[in-house]
């Protein structure tokens, strides 16, 4: 008879935010660009920029939505290919390897935020942008 042995290592909350720190400094800097403005000084730039900010807002519903409606479409493809793999066996294991994908689809405003501050600059106004450290600097 042969005896296996099994060593059970428990570690503290703090040992494990430590582990999850190595980990993330591992991976290096990550950066993010942030962006600077300086508004148009004239009254009719002023009124531009407002139009800007509505069509931004018409823009970011509309990626709201369009990111809801590819959520909900993910999200009955991930259904639908589980109950197929399912459905393809009477194996319990082969049952077992079967997996319903995940959707992490989520609303997109690059263009929106792209456009405005293209809108912007037509204005008359003035944006900067500068890359910023974000973690593991």
């Amino acid at each position: 008879m042969r005896t296996t042995v099994v060593t059970v290592i428990a570690l503290t909350p703090a040992a494990l935010l430590a582990a999850c720190i190595v980990i993330e400094e591992a991976r290096g800097p990550t950066y993010k660009v942030e962006y600077l403005f300086s508004p148009p000084t004239t009254d009719e730039g002023k009124r531009c920029v407002a139009s800007c900010e509505k069509v931004k807002l018409v823009c970011q519903t509309e990626g709201a939505k369009d990111g809801a409606d590819q959520r909900q479409a993910c999200e009955q493809q991930a259904i639908d290919e589980y109950e197929l793999c399912v459905g393809r066996t009477t194996s319990t294991s082969e049952k077992s390897a079967c997996y319903r994908k995940s959707c992490a689809v989520g609303p997109d405003y690059v263009n929106c935020e792209t456009g405005f501050r293209s809108c912007f600059e037509n204005c008359g106004g003035q944006v900067w942008s500068r890359t910023v450290c974000e973690t593991n600097c």
